[in-house]
């Protein structure tokens, strides 16, 4: 079996409302490739866009010829698909008080990472292989980044590598060039909006557990676990206890919304 992992940090710009710094990836077996590619393009013929409009979750990007419901509609259906598809994700979380005066490059840097990091780690279990896609990197040499992550590996927090067994090619894409990229903006923005609320809004209540519900996780019993699989911290381990606590009630909270969804 090979996997497509398609990776993106939601907003390139810092947004001073956004609680956290979240990059992610969505991936699905190579398979489900043409039925990913359809989903979009219908969602975008049933609701209006032209050919040259963008499909992203902010609403800011909606094209101004087109109502805010149908808007909304296309977004609802690609979000949904991808849940039906079954279609998974990788998450990596970085706190404020951690992301704050970083440069974007260095906090891309650790997502990119860790969700790769966890990406093989899916593969190894499963088995199976894998081909990741970035879109955008913040690099002056993005290329020469991909060559060094793909020859040396990803990165640990303690400055030692691992090399890419599974994983076994990396590349970069953009908006456009693919609709896969708008289906990963819409999940991963969906997911960065109900995250960045402080109090969950009905909206959020409805539509969380079933985003949750497609983060690789593993079940045990009555247990379910997100942190270590499909939910990432970065850096991993922190020293300062009220990080530590953040890190620890964001978790409880995300899996006790994903046992509400399953």
């Amino acid at each position: 079996m090979v996997y497509l992992l398609y990776t993106e940090e939601t907003s390139m710009r810092r947004d001073p409302k956004s609680r956290f710094f979240i990059y992610g990836g969505m991936f699905f077996p190579i398979d489900a490739l043409t039925e990913l590619h359809n989903l979009v393009q219908r969602s975008r013929d049933d609701s209006g866009f032209h050919d040259g409009d963008e499909l992203k979750f902010s609403a800011s990007s909606r094209p101004k010829h087109l109502p805010k419901e149908q808007h909304a509609a296309a977004r609802r259906n690609v979000l949904n698909g991808c849940q039906q598809l079954g279609a998974r994700l990788i998450t990596t979380i970085v706190l404020p008080g951690i992301a704050k005066g970083r440069p974007m490059g260095e906090l891309v840097g650790w997502g990119v990472n860790s969700v790769l990091g966890a990406f093989e780690d899916f593969l190894t279990e499963e088995n199976a292989s894998g081909i990741c896609i970035f879109d955008r990197l913040p690099f002056t040499q993005p290329y020469k980044y991909l060559k060094t992550r793909f020859q040396a590996g990803v990165m640990s927090d303690d400055g030692t590598a691992r090399r890419l067994e599974q994983v076994q090619l990396l590349s970069l894409s953009c908006a456009g060039a693919s609709h896969v990229a708008s289906a990963v903006d819409i999940v991963i923005g969906s997911l960065k909006y109900c995250l960045n609320e402080k109090e969950p809004s009905e909206t959020c209540r409805a539509m969380l557990p079933g985003i949750l519900g497609m983060m690789w996780h593993k079940k045990e019993g009555d247990s379910v676990q997100l942190r270590g699989c499909g939910l990432q911290f970065s850096p991993a381990e922190v020293k300062i206890s009220a990080y530590q606590q953040q890190y620890d009630d964001l978790t409880q909270r995300l899996e006790g919304f994903l046992k509400e969804g399953l």
